[in-house]
């Protein structure tokens, strides 16, 4: 289950400007990376704890480079077959919401 995470940042990808738990390990540590137009840059860690079918992030607001009060927008991805096609929102795997819509959250 991948994040991703629009910061409201000009040079996204998509609008998008994060992505969370592409790679992680079974320590419960995921990685973070900022999304660009053409590139990926892994930017730091998040925590993740996994029970059943839930799955829980803990992503340090300084690596997103938000602070309490601010609004991100969060998409929740799941078996994508092609990164960095925004189509495959739409066709492959589970998305929510779906296409290119998001959850508006507010950081407290």
């Amino acid at each position: 289950m991948n994040l991703y995470l629009s910061v409201g940042e000009e040079d996204g990808w998509k609008n998008y400007d994060f992505v969370i738990n592409r790679y992680r390990d079974r320590n419960g540590v995921t990685s973070v990376e900022r999304l660009k137009e053409t590139e990926t840059v892994e930017v730091g860690n998040a925590g993740y704890f996994v029970s059943g079918n839930t799955i829980v992030y803990a992503i340090p607001l300084s690596v997103l480079g938000v602070r309490p009060g601010e609004n991100i927008g969060v998409k929740a991805a799941d078996n994508l077959q092609k990164f960095r096609d925004m189509d495959d929102f739409y066709i492959s795997g589970d998305s929510a919401p779906l296409g290119r819509l998001y959850y508006t959250y507010k950081i407290v």
